[in-house]
């Protein structure tokens, strides 16, 4: 079964950059961005972007480990998905089920 979810982030980066920090090679996970709006706080003095994406992974894919400049936070939306965040436990997350990821954190 895939395993989709939805992140939503608050970022600095563009949204080619954001695709490009997700592995979108063989089995990486196929980004949707659903919508982008510049936002009127500031994330370490520069202007910052709220960006839902939709992030869907083939059954035994994995994401390639990488951070972020602002917060994320996920619902998933079906199947289940293997989770980490910095040094924290793996948590298997079902439909349903919400995660945070804090900013610069390894995921």
């Amino acid at each position: 079964m895939r395993a989709g979810f939805l992140a939503i982030a608050t970022a600095l980066f563009t949204l080619a950059a954001a695709s490009a920090q997700h592995d979108h090679g063989k089995g990486g996970p196929a980004v949707k961005v659903l919508s982008a709006v510049d936002i009127d706080e500031k994330l370490d003095g520069k202007a910052a972007r709220a960006t839902t994406l939709e992030v869907t992974f083939a059954p035994g894919a994995a994401g390639t480990p990488h951070r972020h400049p602002g917060p994320v936070f996920g619902t998933v939306l079906e199947g289940e998905l293997d989770f980490q965040a910095g040094p924290g436990p793996v948590r298997r997350l079902k439909a349903g089920d919400t995660f945070y990821e804090p900013a610069m954190v390894l995921h």
